[in-house]
């Protein structure tokens, strides 16, 4: 394994080279950036090129970490301060199976600390989130907020979400509703996308990006999260932010196991809740 541990703009970002590929984490934001399995010709992870690296503002792309909070909340940092802080770099080894890191956020003002455990494998990603109240009870809410990297929106497709209830936040007034009977299962990319899917209280689930430019497909197992949330802000939404080019809106798209809105956790102090993904890929059949 070779690690480069390199300060740019007064960030921390850690390179990882491994024979199971390559990765880059941003110490601030405790955010992976870039995964990069060894068999893969693109990475599996989209990162704008405009992307803001200045503190207090979060990077647009790879997997930001939304905690303890999910949304907007009055003079507070929208989707929580995890993806606006510094962490702190606990842990990073190798074994012959793989690459391990651990960051810690601790926060004062009594709020809860996070841990952040990520394991590089070959073809596989596997991220725990881990939150632990203190002194004080918390209403936890999260999200592991993935930007996968796509050939092509208009050729992809989404499985796995079938029979869940979703609220849309892209229509005007938030649309309730499920998947077409017609297409089950499936679902399709024709304009901008805000939905919050239940998981109906199954907190494990597997949801498959299928990619049809790169040829692969990207799974995403998930533990621990009542919530899962597909987003992307089609053209128009994308002209309104600063840090993306205007066409990218077509390279990615957003699939993030979470905890979100009224699908929140209770924590009572020394109580502990975790949340994890798992993420592989392959080749598309």
């Amino acid at each position: 394994m070779t690690l480069d541990t390199t300060n740019q703009d007064n960030q921390r970002f850690l390179k990882i080279s491994t024979q199971f590929g390559s990765a880059m984490l941003s110490v601030y934001g405790g955010q992976l950036l870039s995964w990069k399995p060894a068999d893969q010709k693109h990475d599996c992870l989209y990162l704008s090129p405009q992307a803001s690296f200045d503190s207090g503002k979060a990077i647009r792309g790879g997997i930001p970490i939304c905690w303890p909070w999910f949304g907007k909340r009055p003079n507070s940092p929208s989707h929580g301060i995890a993806r606006v802080s510094m962490w702190n770099l606990d842990h990073v080894s190798e074994t012959a199976e793989q690459v391990h890191i651990v960051l810690r956020l601790l926060p004062a003002d009594d709020m809860p600390v996070a841990f952040l455990s990520i394991n590089i494998r070959q073809s596989i990603l596997t991220m725990r989130l881990q939150t632990t109240a203190r002194r004080q009870a918390c209403t936890l809410t999260e999200a592991f907020h993935n930007y996968f990297r796509v050939g092509d929106l208009a050729y992809c497709h989404v499985s796995g979400l079938d029979h869940l209830l979703f609220t849309d936040f892209a229509q005007k007034s938030p649309v309730i509703g499920n998947l077409p009977s017609q297409d089950p299962g499936i679902l399709r990319f024709h304009g901008p996308i805000d939905r919050v899917y239940e998981t109906n209280n199954n907190p494990s689930r597997d949801i498959t990006i299928c990619d049809e430019v790169f040829r692969r497909q990207i799974r995403i197992s998930t533990q621990g999260s009542a919530s899962i949330i597909v987003w992307n802000p089609w053209a128009e939404g994308a002209r309104q932010l600063a840090d993306m080019p205007d066409g990218d809106w077509s390279q990615f798209i957003c699939v993030e196991p979470a905890n979100a809105f009224k699908q929140s956790v209770r924590l009572e102090p020394g109580h502990t809740h975790s949340i994890t993904q798992t993420i592989s890929v392959s080749p598309l059949s």
